[in-house]
């Protein structure tokens, strides 16, 4: 897969390093946090440089100026971020559809296919690192196809689903609204009537697939956070017990217990607990203990 993710974290150390600033656990945390777009700049400094058509619509200014405007964070208040994701989508069908000639709307009737994020894997690196380098992006495109040609062809899909409120604005959720979880208990299905009991509580997230703070999706899911790191951890091996830790809904597998879904919210937040190391520690502030007899 792309590297996106590794150069937003080797930034923030060069930076620091650059700085003579010593890292420390809160500036890790912050890396875990960035919610800064490689892919998503590149697309901006693509968008600021078009030549509108003719027949562009007031619902394709407004998003070509949203996105011109915009800092290229998929932070959980923006507007432009749920644009932005939009887009995205939108290239990467679009892009699926000239490269291997596939029709988008197979990924919307077999949504459980797995195709879609190979080939994306596939051709979305090499047309951002194009678009990055300013070299031949028309590969990758229909004959007599320019860049800007397709990526304002992607934009007027966008602004076709979109509306202007009285102001002038865009009339969207915010990233957050838009990109929450939606984790399904395996035994929801077959006893729906226990499904509000079973499955964990919703929480909106910022950031997506490419940046740091990781919380994937694809067309097909509206939005909805559907991958995320299982455990973020922040290790000091100078003292083990200034550890911190977060894991997505709880550290009970249990429906039941308290502790199912008690750090979700935090988890959307990279926000931590203490990562308990000593024994001692364990033991003076374990609230119950369970002994496993054969």
């Amino acid at each position: 897969g792309p590297d996106y993710r590794a150069r937003r974290i080797i930034s923030h150390i060069q930076h620091a390093i650059s700085n003579n600033t010593k890292i420390k656990l809160d500036h890790m945390a912050n890396f875990h946090a960035d919610t800064t777009s490689i892919p998503a700049l590149a697309i901006i400094n693509r968008v600021k440089k078009l030549q509108p058509s003719h027949n562009t619509t007031p619902e394709i200014t407004t998003v070509i100026n949203a996105l011109a405007t915009w800092n290229g964070s998929l932070d959980t208040h923006s507007t432009t971020a749920t644009i932005y994701s939009t887009l995205n989508d939108q290239i990467d069908l679009g892009l699926i559809q000239r490269c291997y000639d596939i029709d988008p709307e197979q990924f919307n009737h077999n949504p459980e296919i797995d195709a879609f994020q190979l080939l994306k894997r596939q051709v979305k690196p090499a047309f951002i690192t194009a678009l990055a380098n300013g070299t031949n992006a028309n590969t990758f495109l229909k004959d007599n196809e320019t860049v800007d040609d397709f990526i304002l062809d992607m934009i007027a899909k966008v602004a076709q689903n979109i509306q202007i409120d009285t102001n002038g604005e865009i009339d969207i959720q915010n990233w957050k609204q838009a990109h929450i979880t939606k984790q399904i208990h395996p035994l929801s299905a077959i006893f729906p009537q226990h499904a509000h009991h079973l499955d964990a509580p919703a929480a909106g997230t910022g950031g997506d697939g490419d940046v740091p703070f990781a919380t994937a999706s694809k067309p097909i899911m509206n939005h909805k956070t559907g991958s995320g790191p299982v455990n973020r951890y922040l290790h000091d091996p100078s003292n083990w017990t200034n550890g911190k830790w977060i894991t997505p809904l709880g550290a009970s597998g249990n429906s039941s217990s308290p502790h199912f879904s008690d750090q979700q919210n935090m988890w959307a937040k990279v926000q931590y607990i203490p990562q308990l190391f000593k024994w001692n520690q364990i033991k003076q502030h374990a609230k119950t203990t369970q002994q496993i007899h054969k």
